[in-house]
């Protein structure tokens, strides 16, 4: 039987351990655009609607400008999920990262909209004021 808290600190390692496996891809690499996505997705896929694991893919995008981009949105998108109290809880970028997708980019995401909104109107939902202040700029 493990101790008080041994469990969430093995979680926590395990977390760390995760992020680990996906690597930066510094802008001046030689490893192939095409290997490292081919990584990425991997790795999303074995981690999808793990919120806790979510600003670790949007580092790794943000690095190769890729972020906000359609491909990037839909991988951030599955590993996000859709579990807004779990996700304010585990991910300090989410809201940022939306108002880049929602506010600050307003073209070819229009596949992901539907999407992108719906999590904005869940996360405000829950009341954090960053997330109704980027709805009040989208009604603007």
């Amino acid at each position: 039987m493990p101790a008080p808290g041994e469990d969430q600190a093995s979680r926590r390692d395990e977390a760390d351990f995760d992020q680990s496996l996906l690597p930066k891809r510094p802008k001046d690499a030689q490893w192939p655009l095409q290997e490292w996505v081919r990584v990425l997705v991997r790795w999303i896929d074995a981690f999808a609607a793990r919120p806790s694991l979510a600003d670790h893919p949007m580092e790794c995008l943000g690095l190769s400008g890729h972020v906000a981009s359609v491909d990037g949105v839909g991988l951030i998108l599955r590993v996000l999920g859709t579990d807004a109290p779990l996700i304010l809880r585990d991910s300090q970028y989410v809201t940022h990262w939306l108002r880049v997708v929602l506010v600050e980019r307003t073209d070819g995401l229009e596949a992901h909209r539907p999407a992108l909104r719906q999590l904005l109107d869940d996360l405000a939902a829950q009341g954090p004021p960053y997330a109704t202040q980027i709805q009040r700029e989208l009604e603007a």
